[in-house]
């Protein structure tokens, strides 16, 4: 039997060690794959279109078919994807046909489908229509602001964008998702200086005081150019609502 020397064992040792170390490092490089091969705007059966970002690895809607259940322009669709295979990703997806809200699923990505599958639910998909990213569909629709907001009872939250020239429709929104949980803010949108409100009375180009969680939007077609407000207010309760503010061109 040949003898084991110290270098040997030494040697072996570090074999086994780099190993392990290169076996952990291909789990980690797998496990925050969260980019794309692919990008583009896709569109679903109703109308509805999304933006894949693949620098994002999200993919949110840049355009609003129908109908419209408690989704809006702006509202990501899915998220947070790590990679399984060559095609299939796994991560956060909107459940119910694509509405609704956020839950664990997969998706399969091809040159011209997306196919969604939220866990325990019926898989549904988009089609591709056109190559791009950053957030603008097909029609020219681009979202500029996206954020959640919550409020007190009687706060009053506000929000400043710049709208550039040659804009023909501005949508301003809230919703709900599976953070954005309790949408009771009332909303209001004025250019140069916030919106004011004292109960129910407003000062403010457009707003919105539908009851309970509904859904409150305001557009306006052919706006001017410059620094707008939208105003989220707790008239009587607290609220935690998401903002979304679109424009098309």
């Amino acid at each position: 039997m040949k003898k084991i020397t110290c270098k040997t064992r030494s040697l072996m040792f570090f074999v086994i060690l780099l190993t392990i170390f290169l076996s952990s490092c291909k789990k980690i490089d797998n496990s925050i794959d969260y980019l794309f091969d692919f990008e583009g705007v896709f569109r679903n059966p109703t109308g509805w279109e999304l933006t894949l970002d693949k620098s994002m690895g999200e993919a949110r809607y840049t355009k609003a078919g129908t109908p419209e259940i408690g989704t809006a322009i702006g509202d990501v669709v899915l998220q947070n994807m790590k990679r399984i295979n060559d095609d299939t990703w796994s991560g956060s997806v909107k459940d119910g046909n694509g509405f609704g809200f956020l839950r664990a699923g997969t998706v399969t990505i091809s040159t011209d489908m997306i196919k969604m599958k939220p866990d325990d639910r019926a898989e549904y998909y988009f089609t591709k229509i056109s190559n791009g990213s950053g957030g603008t569909s097909s029609t020219g629709i681009q979202t500029i602001v996206s954020q959640y907001i919550d409020g007190n009872q009687s706060d009053k939250k506000i929000v400043s964008f710049q709208v550039p020239s040659n804009v023909k429709k501005l949508t301003v929104q809230t919703s709900e998702d599976a953070t954005a949980y309790r949408n009771t803010a009332d909303i209001g949108v004025r250019q140069g200086s916030p919106p004011t409100v004292s109960g129910v009375n407003w000062i403010a180009d457009c707003y919105g005081i539908k009851p309970n969680r509904e859904p409150e939007s305001c557009i306006i077609n052919n706006p001017s150019s410059g620094t707008w407000y939208a105003l989220l207010y707790g008239y009587n309760t607290y609220f935690s609502s998401k903002l979304t503010i679109s424009i098309s061109y």
